[in-house]
């Protein structure tokens, strides 16, 4: 896959380089993604142009309601960013940090991803190793993430109260911004 393309512009590359005809290459490329669950899909970018000098700091942490309606019903959400929750079925939290696609179909088959479900500050995710993550919680005073994790994990950090309820983890702190590092257990 070439990550500068499309979903729709990968599926369709074999038949460009086969002399496809543009309209059927666009048409067996859907068709194609249909199959793997990926036909339907929007990529969302978001604009940060306009956040006022004073909220430079939650610059990135833009929230957004998506609720499934009538014609996605039965279809799950699924998406490349880190921050999203599952509310009901249908309604799905999402955090638009950077461009991102989301997808509707089923899970069956995808693995379960470590996310974020809510943050009450700004936070940048590096990822460092295979499935180790930084996590830098930007904001001064009380800050509180929660996040699921499909494997138990170590959280190390400093002056850190962390809560497990089987697959979720809540983490809070008091005080200056803190670094929080998430690694698998072995």
């Amino acid at each position: 896959l070439l990550p500068a393309f499309t979903a729709l512009e990968n599926a369709m590359l074999p038949l460009i380089l086969e002399g496809v005809a543009p309209r059927e290459r666009e048409k067996k490329g859907r068709a194609l993604l249909q199959q793997v669950g990926l036909a339907e899909r929007l990529r969302l970018t978001p604009d940060y142009s306009l956040v006022p000098p004073l909220a430079k700091e939650y610059r990135g942490t833009l929230g957004l309601k998506i609720e499934l309606g009538e014609a996605l019903q039965g279809k799950e959400l699924t998406t490349s960013g880190l921050f999203f929750h599952q509310a009901a079925a249908g309604e799905y939290y999402l955090g638009l940090e950077q461009p991102q696609d989301v997808y509707f179909g089923t899970q069956s088959g995808r693995p379960e991803k470590w996310h974020i479900i809510r943050s009450n500050g700004p936070v940048e995710v590096e990822k460092v190793e295979d499935n180790t993550f930084i996590l830098d919680l930007k904001a001064r005073g009380l800050q509180e993430i929660k996040f699921y994790a499909p494997a138990p994990l170590k959280i190390s950090g400093k002056d850190l109260k962390i809560t497990n309820e089987g697959p979720y983890y809540t983490v809070t702190h008091f005080g200056a911004p803190v670094t929080i590092k998430l690694t698998p257990e072995k």
